[in-house]
């Protein structure tokens, strides 16, 4: 039988292997492509600003009878208070909008499956989706930053330099609760990573593509009639 020491170990060692695995495609997207930015900057509002509702839900689900849970993410909301607002500032400094990005399925089967999580996994559950971002910033965001920063300047990569920073915090202290998990939540957190991990890189994906087929669709100009 696993000890919840063990099972820790084993969780972080996935943690690092998906997060790895994502970044390698963070890393290789096309930041360098205005369209391809802008998109998903539109793309991670739309998901951004779901953050504090699950925050919150989540901390509900703990509840009273586990105050340590329930007291400690509602501090870590305050932290993710206004964040989509920052997205919505780093698109008017490329002077777009989101109403120019419809969002995509991949977006929504993105941030939609945690309401699900939430409520057949149980609150434990929604750290695979939480660490999984704060793991990619934290690890990711420094490179893509400097590098945003020399394409379109300081005003229009807050939101990565953003959680360039406050996300080493976060995810290490997210992996240092993973051995107080039983190991029915351990299970939870691991399914919703790995889910997470793949929705996040089709989203990736599904950007890149969309822009490829607006470029397409322009040098050919339009149809006659």
């Amino acid at each position: 039988m696993e000890t919840k020491s063990t099972t820790s170990s084993v969780l972080v060692q996935q943690f690092e292997k998906h997060i790895d695995e994502l970044g390698a495609k963070f890393l290789k997207f096309a930041w360098e492509q205005p369209e391809v930015y802008a998109d998903w900057l539109a793309q991670t509002y739309y998901f951004v600003r779901h953050t504090t509702t699950f925050i919150s839900l989540a901390s509900a689900r703990f509840g009273a009878d586990n105050r340590e849970k329930h007291y400690g993410l509602l501090g870590h909301l305050k932290d993710e208070v206004g964040h989509d607002l920052i997205l919505l500032n780093d698109l008017r400094a490329l002077d777009r909008d989101t109403s120019e990005f419809s969002e995509l399925p991949e977006t929504s089967l993105f941030y939609q499956n945690q309401f699900y999580m939430l409520e057949r996994l149980g609150p434990a559950s929604h750290l695979g989706y939480s660490l999984c971002l704060e793991g990619v910033a934290a690890k990711y965001c420094p490179a893509v930053y400097q590098k945003l920063v020399r394409l379109y300047g300081e005003s229009a990569a807050d939101f990565i330099n953003v959680h360039a920073n406050v996300d080493v915090y976060h995810y290490a202290k997210g992996l240092s609760e993973l051995g107080v998990l039983t190991d029915g939540e351990a299970q939870a957190v691991l399914k919703n990573l790995e889910q997470s991990a793949i929705l996040y890189g089709l989203m990736l994906e599904k950007i890149v593509s969309r822009s490829k087929g607006k470029s397409s669709r322009h040098r050919e100009g339009p149809k006659s009639a």
